[in-house]
């Protein structure tokens, strides 16, 4: 079984050198980049919803805004 001294050294050793992000640091980091996903996440669902949302009510509503949208 390994030595308990030395997992926690080792997990000491990676942890300073996860916390090393330049200039903006990692919490930051990590928050841009969940930002990113949920914006692209946001973006690739809301887009057909509106689409499928947007034809029903052209096609039953008979609106010309929604036929040149």
């Amino acid at each position: 079984m390994a030595d308990p001294l030395l997992l926690v050294q080792a997990a000491a050793d990676t942890a300073a050198a996860y916390r090393d992000f330049p200039v903006i640091g990692s919490r930051a980091a990590v928050w841009i980049a969940a930002e990113i996903h949920l914006m692209f996440a946001a973006f690739v669902l809301g887009v057909p919803i509106f689409a499928v949302v947007a034809e029903p009510i052209g096609i039953f509503g008979k609106n010309q805004r929604y036929d040149r949208l």
